[in-house]
């Protein structure tokens, strides 16, 4: 789940290359699912970048778009041709996204360094408008259009029953992401007991849209941030016994680390708080407790 898998993944049987755009499905549960340095769609291509792209493309102005055929030329291919000459600058932006290459060099030891992740921050009706079969049959649905009255982007998947599946029962539903569960729900009033594969795809889609995801530090790199900076303080106020320095001190750094937290939240980069956090407070307690007693 989640890795590249280059090839054609949809049957000829199902639907032909040469009159749809293919992409697949499989991906890791919140992560934004992109390319890695140096692949290219033309191999495969996540479902999610393939609809972001289909639908820039199908509301640009151009008047020379591909169009699906009869011929024996793979229609994705031929999309692909034509952004390589011509493309819209937000499309190509769209179409260059691809893993940092430390993540793909990481996925070797098992490992997610700086995978671009989905903002669940975000409300689900911020980023798509859940329909159920019966409600769509129902001649008073309206759609939700979005900003300039652009069609939206329909995707019609199995959720919201224990059965959901493509390969076999209950394998779409996901366990409703923390964020969703503890914030969005009580403010939307929802009450949803499971999190469909389409709805991760729904969020990724979004996201590529509008160009805005997540890329987390990893806990590690932070962690080891603590230990040096904690295990330096520590060196540096017993080689100068003479100095000292109050606790409030430390604090307001730990509170400054918060505040940078949140400033690097704001440009899409997450920054690990509170395990740092307290494995740093662990480290100078000898500190700490040597203010105490001179106090």
């Amino acid at each position: 789940m989640g890795k590249f898998v280059p090839g054609n993944l949809l049957s000829s049987t199902i639907a032909r290359p040469n009159q749809v755009l293919n992409g697949y499905i499989t991906t890791t549960s919140g992560f934004l699912e992109l390319l890695p340095q140096g692949r290219s769609c033309k191999e495969a291509c996540p479902f999610a970048s393939m609809l972001a792209l289909a639908h820039l493309l199908k509301t640009s102005p151009s008047s020379s778009l591909p169009q699906p055929s009869n011929n024996q030329q793979n229609f994705r291919s031929q999309v692909l041709d034509y952004l390589e000459s011509s493309s819209p600058p937000q499309v190509k932006q769209l179409q260059q996204a691809r893993l940092p290459l430390l993540t793909s060099i990481s996925q070797v030891a098992a490992q997610e360094w700086l995978h671009p992740i989905l903002d669940f921050s975000l409300p689900p009706t911020q980023a798509y408008q859940q329909v159920s079969a019966h409600q769509f049959l129902e001649a008073s649905f309206k759609p939700t259009l979005q900003s300039g009255g652009l069609p939206p982007i329909v995707l019609i998947a199995p959720g919201g029953y224990s059965e959901a599946g493509i390969n076999q029962p209950g394998e779409d539903n996901y366990a409703v992401p923390l964020a969703i569960a503890d914030c969005w729900q009580a403010v939307d009033c929802a009450n949803e007991r499971w999190f469909t594969g389409a709805e991760f795809h729904a969020y990724a889609i979004h996201h590529l849209l509008n160009q805005r995801w997540l890329i987390p530090i990893p806990d590690v790199w932070m962690l080891g941030v603590a230990i040096v900076l904690a295990k330096g303080i520590v060196l540096v106020l017993k080689l100068k016994r003479h100095n000292s320095v109050s606790v409030v001190w430390f604090i307001l750094g730990t509170a400054l680390y918060g505040l940078v937290g949140l400033q690097l939240y704001v440009v899409g980069v997450v920054l690990p708080w509170l395990l740092p956090s307290v494995l740093f407070w662990v480290l100078i307690q000898p500190v700490v407790r040597r203010e105490s007693n001179a106090a």
